[in-house]
């Protein structure tokens, strides 16, 4: 029996009805079954099941909690490009969307029916599900900030394990915010900078047309930089290597590129973002620049100077990346710029205290958007109910405040005290700041990223005291 008969028999089966039984979330074959039989059964079918996961006897429906959590892990190794794998022969653009988005569509509904289950699941790291419903704690205080350490250093530990992946929602922000924050929550977990230091690879050789994710060479410097900036004060190996590589994997624009159809509101959004973030690598690693002696390397960071400096915000969200990349690399930034930057974050704190990632631009300007393949993303956006009525977020919140603060304001402004007080009163029981997604997910990680820089905030005006 072939697997392609065997897959067919398998994803045709009628399920019979239990009294009592909710009905299974089923998929819709045709889209799921060809994908993997051609992509996924050469490495995950009879013969070899990498990561021990097999696929051609998995049954395509959901029933309960467990059966969600497989096919969400499918889902999102499909999403975050992880598979399949870059040395294989990619799909069809088109094609890997559809599957993406069916995916997403019946995850969320079996959700919703088999219950929410788990943000993080990995032996006995058991995060529920991020909810706005979770009560918010009764006061801040040092019990709350080792919840949330806890969430941190358990949320991206449960996503090592299961996924062996670099995703920006939490194992690339623990790295990177996470050592900033050792001197008031002890060292980052030693199992995740292990893991860490063994993702950059590859050939230190040039690539003008740039790699297809260079969004993960990047992070993966940026995290590794931090950790030397932040613990080890000397630039590694490993960091100068990941940094040889990052820019070697640079465009002739001074930009890199992104994974078509990757798109992760806030952290994965437009070029220019991408371009700030490998700038805040190269210069969070100690000494590196300024005892840079390659002459390609050389030209390479300068090629990137000139494409910040010369690149026109196209929106807020932009605009309070520039202030960001002032903090790093002042002379790329002119002090009218930084004024009206942070004028801007003045003005757009909301009446109750907090900020709005939302708010900081519109849909269409919020990335660099290929309606070929992004289609479904936007569409998404648009039919998000609070599209035009913005609520305060941790993210946001944290990230004005960090921003004001690495500025010159000083803690006592009346708009980082508020800030701070909407932070305060907003914290879960769990330790982490709700916030929901600005996609139709289930599992919010902009929960993880909100959280982690609710704690860098706090850190940064000194409220972080667990002594």
């Amino acid at each position: 029996m072939t697997t392609t008969y065997y897959l067919n028999i398998v994803f045709a089966g009628v399920f019979a009805s239990i009294s009592g039984a909710k009905e299974p979330i089923t998929l819709n074959t045709k889209v799921i079954t060809p994908f993997i039989q051609e992509q996924c059964i050469r490495c995950h079918g009879p013969e070899k099941q990498k990561s021990k996961l097999r696929l051609d006897t998995l049954a395509p429906h959901m029933e309960n909690s467990d059966q969600v959590r497989r096919w969400t892990d499918i889902y999102l190794a499909l999403h975050d490009r992880e598979m399949p794998p870059e040395d294989e022969e990619q799909p069809p653009a088109s094609e890997l969307v559809a599957v993406i988005a069916h995916l997403k569509g019946q995850i969320k509904s079996a959700t919703a029916r088999f219950g929410p289950g788990h943000q993080y699941l990995s032996g006995d790291i058991e995060i529920p599900a991020a909810s706005a419903n979770e009560a918010k704690v009764d006061a801040f205080g040092r019990n709350t900030i080792l919840a949330a350490a806890k969430y941190l250093d358990d949320g991206a530990l449960a996503w090592k394990r299961e996924r062996k992946c670099l995703a920006c929602h939490t194992t690339g922000t623990y790295m990177v915010e996470r050592p900033g924050l050792s001197p008031y929550l002890g060292m980052p977990n030693e199992e995740l900078l292990q893991a860490y230091r063994g993702k950059p690879a590859g050939p230190v050789t040039p690539r003008e047309s740039g790699y297809p994710n260079g969004y993960k060479i990047i992070w993966s410097a940026l995290g590794l930089a931090q950790v030397d900036k932040h613990i080890n004060g000397t630039t590694s190996e490993i960091t100068q290597r990941a940094l040889q590589t990052m820019f070697m994997q640079q465009r002739a624009d001074g930009k890199w590129n992104h994974y078509r159809g990757v798109r992760e509101i806030p952290h994965i959004t437009t070029d220019f973002e991408l371009a700030v973030r490998a700038a805040w690598a190269a210069a969070s690693a100690p000494g590196w620049l300024d005892s840079l002696e390659d002459t390609e390397l050389r030209t390479r960071v300068k090629r990137l100077k000139t494409y910040l400096r010369e690149y026109e915000p196209g929106n807020d969200y932009e605009r309070a990346l520039q202030l960001q990349l002032a903090n790093f690399m002042p002379n790329l930034v002119p002090t009218d710029q930084r004024e009206a930057a942070i004028a801007m974050l003045r003005r757009k704190q909301q009446e109750d205290g907090g900020w709005s990632t939302r708010s900081m631009s519109t849909i269409d300007r919020w990335a660099n958007w290929d309606p070929r393949v992004d289609k479904r993303n936007l569409d998404m956006l648009h039919a998000e109910s609070d599209e035009e009525k913005a609520a305060s977020d941790p993210y946001m919140t944290g990230f004005a405040i960090v921003l004001l603060r690495e500025s010159g304001v000083p803690v006592n402004d009346k708009h980082i005290q508020r800030g701070i007080e909407w932070l305060k009163i907003n914290q879960r029981e769990s330790g982490r700041w709700w916030m929901k997604s600005m996609y139709k997910d289930s599992y919010h990680f902009t929960t993880y990223m909100g959280t982690t820089q609710a704690m860098k905030a706090l850190a940064i005006c000194g409220e972080l005291n667990i002594d």
